[in-house]
């Protein structure tokens, strides 16, 4: 019996390896509705309906009904990844209203430890507990905005591309006109030795924000927008917060993540993923809904045919001139529902999708920046 042992624990090893690795096969070749591998599937966006104050409320962090009038509150942020949780530990979730030329904003964050030691507006890495809004007010899936606001009162924003890991513009709101924020703390501020209830906040910002004379925000029919709460694991050092670092790596653990329109395991930097905000306090029209959904269809197709060139352009240096080309990264062209147009040239390309019903012309290019054109 002594002697088999061994060989018992190799034939274990070996099974357990071969296990693992067809699991590491399984997950690497997870694919998408359109056959592309390592690409993002589709997510049914959350909606919220922006709804038009009466009166502009006073932000002092005070959530009070009757300044907020019949604002909705959102669903409550849910975890980024599926860890097997409906909501996250501690809940957030935000309101919305707009007054003449402004956008009002409210939040509640519960957390048993409320702490913020950093100003986000000057940390580089923005390295603390915070609340972002991200922005795309034109729906390009390219350039957003990010607004950042922490239990200190911080209110800065950050202006970003698609393809660039670093932001292009970074800015405090608290210097721009018209731009305010105050918070409220129901417990006490990094303060380790009792527990808090949570910390609210209440923001404007100019629906047409401008900085260093670029447009950031207009106001349009519908925005893409996403919500992410970013909390950090922490320990109590000689009185005070601090991170929590990995006693086998000596880094810190990674921020946990809860966003409002779920991403299913994606980067919250993908714009086509995140939920919509519309301008308007009414229920969409049948015809509006059908005309909505038929738009995101549209945009999506188009979406992944970008995917589908970047890989080809990974794997043979160039673009594929024409849509049977992408079979070869693994796109199923038998999932396409719409006629494709596709002008390709060295290091460019633009494809569109013409809807002659509704005169509109949607078009998507290398840089992965989309876009609507009317018909002449």
């Amino acid at each position: 019996m002594l002697k088999e042992k061994p060989y018992c624990c190799f034939v274990m090893i070996l099974f357990a390896c071969m296990l693992g690795c067809h699991q590491t096969q399984e997950k690497a070749l997870r694919v998408n509705e359109y056959g592309l591998s390592n690409c993002p599937s589709y997510c049914t966006p959350q909606v919220y309906a922006i709804h038009r104050l009466l009166e502009a409320p006073c932000i002092d962090g005070l959530i009070l009904d009757d300044e907020w009038g019949e604002a909705p509150w959102s669903d409550p942020l849910v975890p980024s990844v599926k860890n097997g949780m409906d909501y996250p530990s501690n809940g957030a979730s935000y309101k919305l209203g707009i007054k003449g030329d402004s956008l009002y904003l409210c939040a509640i964050v519960h957390d048993r430890h409320i702490w913020a030691v950093n100003d986000i507006c000057q940390s580089y890495f923005f390295e603390d507990n915070f609340l972002e809004f991200y922005l795309d007010a034109d729906k390009d899936e390219a350039d957003y905005v990010v607004l950042k606001i922490n239990a200190l009162g911080n209110f800065c924003g950050e202006y970003r591309n698609r393809n660039n890991t670093e932001p292009i513009l970074r800015f405090s709101l608290l210097d721009k006109p018209h731009g305010r924020c105050s918070v409220s703390v129901e417990g006490t501020l990094n303060n380790p030795l009792d527990n808090d209830e949570y910390w609210s906040f209440e923001c404007v910002v100019p629906l047409f924000l401008q900085v260093d004379s670029v447009n950031l925000l207009q106001a349009h029919h519908s925005w893409n927008v996403n919500v992410q709460r970013t909390h950090w694991p922490f320990v109590v050092v000689s009185g005070l917060y601090k991170k929590m670092l990995n006693p086998h790596t000596g880094k810190k653990y990674p921020g946990e993540k809860w966003v409002w329109s779920f991403l299913d395991e994606s980067s919250i930097y993908n714009p086509e993923l995140w939920g919509v905000w519309y301008f308007n306090d009414h229920n969409l029209s049948e015809g509006e809904k059908k005309q909505q959904q038929y738009v995101e269809e549209v945009r999506w197709e188009l979406r992944n045919i970008y995917y589908a060139q970047q890989a080809y352009l990974k794997r043979y240096g160039r673009f594929s001139k024409k849509v049977v080309g992408l079979k070869d990264v693994g796109l199923k062209v038998s999932q396409l529902r719409y006629d494709l147009h596709m002008k390709v040239q060295d290091s460019t390309f633009e494809i569109d999708i013409v809807n002659a019903e509704i005169e509109a012309r949607y078009v998507i290019n290398q840089e992965g920046k989309i876009w609507q054109e009317k018909l002449l």
